[in-house]
């Protein structure tokens, strides 16, 4: 099901939809894990040093593991975590690579499966190394895709539901005003029970 949302409701529409749980899974949170959602235990699995000291100095109650989600595919069996968030990661890799990966990511989750991206593809770079936080991620955060809501795999065991902001983003990585609004979606799996 899709849903369209202004851009100041988009995030309260969402949590709406997304379940409390006990064992949360947050792949490529960067130096900001998302912590809207109630859990016990909140995995962080960032494949950047430099991220995961920030990680491991600002937020102490979490669970910090330096792990891709290539390597959290290898590792995590299925069904081991309850939610698994992959908030703004998908367009940073080629299409087919995170399709690849989420196909996978789906049978590691128990109940849902949240992902944040732009609507399309949104140019973003960092030639000179430096990322939006000052830091030297800049490669980490180059986009390599857009995304739609027809992108997003069928599955017999779930569904998904999207929720749309045509107008999220108004200014570009480097806080410069776009030309035009660029979108904006979260996409929710959640397991058919």
């Amino acid at each position: 099901m899709k849903y369209l949302c202004a851009k100041n409701n988009l995030l309260s529409c969402t949590l709406s939809s997304i379940k409390s749980c006990s064992k949360l899974l947050d792949i490529g949170c960067g130096i900001k894990p998302f912590t809207n959602i109630e859990c016990t235990i909140h995995i962080c699995c960032e494949p950047y040093k430099e991220y995961i000291e920030v990680l491991n100095e600002k937020y102490k109650d979490l669970l910090v593991l330096n792990m891709s989600w290539q390597d959290v595919v290898k590792n995590f069996p299925c069904n081991s975590v309850d939610t698994i968030l992959i908030i703004d990661v998908i367009e940073h890799l080629e299409k087919e690579e995170a399709l690849d990966l989420l196909s996978k990511t789906l049978d590691i989750a128990s109940e849902q499966v949240v992902i944040f991206t732009p609507l399309g593809f949104f140019e973003q770079d960092h030639p000179d190394g430096i990322d939006a936080w000052g830091l030297h991620g800049g490669k980490w955060q180059t986009h390599r895709s857009g995304w739609y809501p027809e992108d997003f795999p069928e599955n017999p065991n779930g569904h998904w539901d999207f929720y749309i902001c045509n107008d999220f983003h108004h200014l570009n990585n480097k806080e410069e005003l776009l030309p035009e609004p660029k979108g904006a979606f979260w996409a929710i799996w959640s397991l058919d029970k």
